[in-house]
């Protein structure tokens, strides 16, 4: 891999942990294993696939992850997989598979006790429930538009749980880059439009990180050595907040209370406290929307924008919300809503 040792001790040194991606399922032909062991192998949807159910097969996988998590000191594990096991008469390769695959996991697991293991989802050929058993946190998708994504998390919500998921914040953000406009140099914050940077969007810093805050673990990536003191003085602020309600959220239940193609609103209940994600359309003409939520006690009061209110009140009468614009190129909007109970 290079010289990866050494950006290891780089990302270190920063006060970073140092973490991978692996995609165990996919091997390349010219790879020396594939040349070595070709029985061990057959061919799969995107190169090889190696069968785990032949023991040596299985000791090398196992070894060559663990030599590589030893080598690098990491704390993180990423596994991924992109591409079907091939064609299998019975049906039943993947089950057998996986099967092997959780168990080569939790060996880990035991190795390496505080390895932060991540699943993605790839195409959901890893999003079982018994993965719940085997791995910390999941990927739900590529797709990094910080707002289409939470159509994909009011999806998963259906089989797991808010806090098991992890959600990538992926923001560039451009000013030399810009012509000046009236002899000032303006700063534009992008995000990918989908999976890469090929299409880009301008996005309002604090609605990404609202929008982000709600639907799972906060990971960043993309080219944060581009932002401002300001920006980052922004994202610190909400990362602080983040680890502050975290224990808490780590129990969470999750609801999506309204769901149209401008306007949506998800709800986090933990020990009797609320938090609402609400993420409109800016660009569209909006009016006021009355958010009724839910899994209050009716007895208690809460307090919503300095008001208090009984929660029977509020899960029958709700409270209004106004969308408001911000910028008319930030077509999506989002805004986090406290209901702290008092």
């Amino acid at each position: 891999f290079g010289n990866m040792a050494g950006f290891a001790d780089e990302v270190r040194a920063a006060g970073l942990g140092f973490g991978f991606w692996i995609e165990p399922e996919r091997f390349r032909e010219d790879v020396p294993v594939v040349k070595t062991h070709p029985e061990w192998f057959s061919r799969g949807d995107a190169g090889f696939s190696i069968n785990l159910e032949i023991p040596a097969a299985y000791k090398y996988l196992k070894k060559t992850i663990f030599d590589l998590v030893k080598k690098y000191k990491a704390v993180y594990l990423k596994t991924d997989m992109n591409g079907g096991l091939g064609i299998d008469e019975s049906g039943a390769a993947h089950y057998r598979y996986a099967k092997l695959f959780y168990k080569l996991m939790d060996e880990l697991r035991a190795a390496f006790p505080e390895l932060v293991l991540e699943c993605c989802a790839s195409g959901a050929l890893r999003t079982d429930l018994e993965a719940f058993k085997h791995f910390d946190v999941f990927f739900p998708s590529d797709n990094s538009n910080p707002f289409t994504q939470t159509d994909t998390f009011i999806g998963f919500w259906r089989r797991f749980l808010p806090m098991k998921l992890m959600r990538w914040i992926t923001l560039r953000e451009l000013k030399n880059d810009l012509p000046p406009l009236r002899g000032e140099r303006k700063t534009m914050l992008l995000a990918p439009t989908e999976g890469t940077w090929e299409e880009a969007f301008a996005v309002d810093l604090e609605s990404v990180l609202s929008a982000s805050f709600i639907s799972g673990q906060y990971g960043f990536t993309g080219d944060l050595a581009s932002f401002s003191k300001e920006s980052l003085a922004l994202v610190s602020k909400y990362v602080k907040l983040f680890k502050k309600v975290r224990p808490l959220m780590d129990e969470t239940d999750g609801y999506c209370l309204m769901d149209t193609p401008s306007f949506k609103v998800l709800e986090l209940t933990f020990h009797s406290n609320v938090l609402l994600l609400v993420q409109f359309i800016s660009s569209e003409q909006q009016y006021p929307r009355t958010i009724i939520p839910t899994s209050l006690e009716a007895a208690s009061s809460y307090e919503i924008h300095g008001k208090r209110l009984k929660g029977e009140e509020l899960m029958k009468s709700g409270f209004q919300f106004t969308p408001e614009s911000k910028g008319q190129h930030n077509k999506w909007r989002a805004e986090l809503v406290w209901i702290e109970k008092k």
